[in-house]
C-alpha cells in the first residue's frame, strides 16, 4: 500500500497576502476624519494676534476636510474690531470673554464692530461661556457684525449659551444679521440701544 504525500502551501506568505489586502481596503475606505482645533487668547494678546491665530485655525481645520475652531480665554480691553472668515464645512464656537470700548469701525463698514464675521457656508456659534460686550461710547455699532455669502444657503448664526451685550450710544445692536440663518436655543443678548438684533 502506497503513503499518499500532499504537498501544502505555507500558510505564512497566505496570511501575510491576507493582512496586506486588508489594511488596503482599510486604508482606501476610511474617510478623512474631521480636525477640530481650539484657540486661547489671552489679556496679553493683541487683536491682530488673536484674528490672526483664530483664523489660521479656521483655515487648518478647512484644509483638513471641515470640523470646529472653539475660542476660550479671555481679553477685556479691546480697542480694535477683528475680522474672521469661515468658509463651508467649518464652525466658529465661541466661548470666551471679550469686551471692548470700540472708537474705530471697520474700514467696509461705516459702524463700529468688535467682531465682524464673513461667513461662506460656515457657522459661528455663541456657546456657554460666552461674554462678548461692546462699548460703543462715541457712535453706535455692533458687538458682531455677520455678513453671509447669499451664495451659500448653510451660514448659520447660533446662540446656544452665554451673552452678548452692546451699550453706550443709542444707535447700538448687539447684533447685526445678512444673509445667514439665525437659531437661539439659550443665553442672553442685550442691547441698551434702539434694537437687540439688526437682521
Amino acid at each position: 500500500m502506497q503513503n499518499i504525500k500532499r504537498k501544502t502551501k505555507p500558510l505564512i506568505p497566505i496570511l501575510l497576502t491576507i493582512c496586506m489586502a486588508l489594511t488596503l481596503i482599510l486604508l482606501f475606505s476610511t474617510p478623512v476624519l474631521a480636525a477640530d482645533k481650539t484657540v486661547a487668547i489671552a489679556p496679553e494678546d493683541t487683536e491682530t494676534a488673536i484674528k490672526t491665530a483664530i483664523q489660521a485655525a479656521i483655515d487648518d481645520v478647512k484644509t483638513a476636510g471641515g470640523g470646529t475652531v472653539t475660542v476660550i480665554g479671555s481679553k477685556t480691553d479691546v480697542t480694535v474690531p477683528i475680522t474672521l472668515s469661515i468658509p463651508a464645512d467649518v464652525t466658529v464656537i465661541w466661548k470666551a470673554e471679550y469686551k471692548g470700548e470700540i472708537f474705530e469701525h471697520d474700514v467696509r463698514y461705516s459702524d463700529n464692530v468688535l467682531i465682524v464675521v464673513a461667513l461662506s457656508g460656515g457657522g459661528f456659534e455663541v456657546a456657554s461661556g460666552t461674554d462678548i460686550e461692546a462699548y460703543f461710547p462715541v457712535k453706535g455699532g455692533y458687538a458682531l457684525h455677520f455678513i453671509g455669502d447669499s451664495n451659500f444657503s448653510s451660514n448659520k448664526v447660533t446662540v446656544s449659551g452665554g451673552s452678548v451685550k452692546a451699550y453706550g450710544s443709542p444707535e447700538n445692536s448687539a447684533l447685526y444679521i445678512k444673509d445667514a440663518n439665525m437659531e437661539m436655543s439659550g443665553g442672553t443678548i442685550t442691547s441698551f440701544g434702539d434694537e437687540i438684533i439688526t437682521i
